[in-house]
């Protein structure tokens, strides 16, 4: 549940400044040598989405993860499961 909500605030913090999210992750990356850091993060939020158990919640998830997808190129495989998830809020 905490992880729901950590990645509850994180979308919202992505909805309110994209670019400044972007470079905070890729700072945190860069610092951490963790290659891809858009793509964990994508792939680890969708993992948390289902514990997420309020719809607001996984409302605010389906556009935080559709506004994360033209951040990287490199998260472009999981547009699919993106997809599917916002599709499933829907």
């Amino acid at each position: 549940m905490q992880l729901a909500a950590m990645a509850g605030l994180l979308g919202r913090a992505l909805l309110v400044s994209p670019p400044l999210f972007s470079a905070v992750v890729t700072d945190v990356s860069s610092a951490c040598a963790l290659p891809n850091a858009h793509v964990h993060f994508a792939s680890r939020w969708l993992q948390l989405s289902d514990s997420m158990l309020l719809s607001v919640h996984r409302k605010l998830a389906a556009l935080a993860l559709a506004t994360l997808l033209p951040l990287d190129a490199a998260s472009l495989p999981l547009v699919g499961e993106i997809l599917s998830f916002c599709v499933g809020v829907l």
